[in-house]
């Protein structure tokens, strides 16, 4: 009976020591999620001349001269690397949407917006993950995640920061970093692709972080 009571009380020491072992992993974890800052270093722009785009939707960003500007839609912006010859569309390129509280309804006129997807988004905790598939596709799950990161810094407000390791509809290897923040009724979608497979013209997620980190809302560009 003795015997009994020993190995007993052996597992469940040893239960014990597994639970807090798991615990202590899973916090360290979510340390290194919130913590992981790849665009901390900046890098030296490849061109010392950067230019500045000013929005109707009454906002500014800094890009460099080897970048253009796309405007996809009357909400939003694309900035990439031109290609030297004619082809498919750029798959590693920054870019910015302005939902104006007219449009919080809207479907799929603004790039990467959604009422759906941003409530996902906006109700996570740092670490955690959701899926912006519908309900009725979980076949999408996998190429629609997204785990929020450690908060950011745009223009002096607090935005939330989301990683997708494989976009849906951009090559293998893609991946996207999206940031997110709300003023006066207004939501800003600001981020960029990068990296993937046999990309023409690729960009340096440090280089578009400074070019998203640029970002500024402007009263009036009569003060500029």
């Amino acid at each position: 009976m003795s015997r009994k009571f020993a190995v007993i009380v052996t597992l469940l020491l040893l239960g014990m020591v597994l639970t807090v072992f798991i615990l202590v992993k899973n916090k360290q974890n979510q340390d290194l999620v919130k913590n992981r800052t790849p665009e901390q270093t900046e890098p030296q722009s490849v061109s010392d001349k950067w230019y500045i785009y000013a929005s109707p939707l009454r906002y500014k960003i800094s890009y460099p001269e080897n970048y253009v500007i796309d405007p996809n839609g009357e909400h939003s912006i694309l900035i990439f690397k031109p290609a030297d010859e004619p082809g498919a569309g750029p798959t590693n390129f920054i870019y910015v949407s302005v939902v104006q509280p007219n449009m919080l309804d809207n479907e799929g006129e603004i790039y990467n917006y959604r009422p759906t997807w941003f409530d996902k988004l906006n109700n996570i905790q740092i670490g955690d993950s959701v899926s912006l598939a519908d309900s009725e596709q979980p076949i999408f799950d996998q190429v629609m995640t997204y785990t929020r990161l450690g908060d950011a810094q745009i223009d002096g407000h607090t935005a939330k920061r989301f990683e997708n390791k494989q976009p849906w509809e951009f090559p293998t290897g893609t991946t996207e970093v999206r940031y997110i923040f709300e003023l006066d009724g207004y939501i800003y979608i600001l981020g960029y692709y990068y990296g993937g497979k046999e990309v023409v013209n690729p960009i340096d997620p440090r280089e578009a972080y400074n070019i998203v980190s640029s970002f500024r809302l402007v009263k009036s560009f009569k003060e500029e």
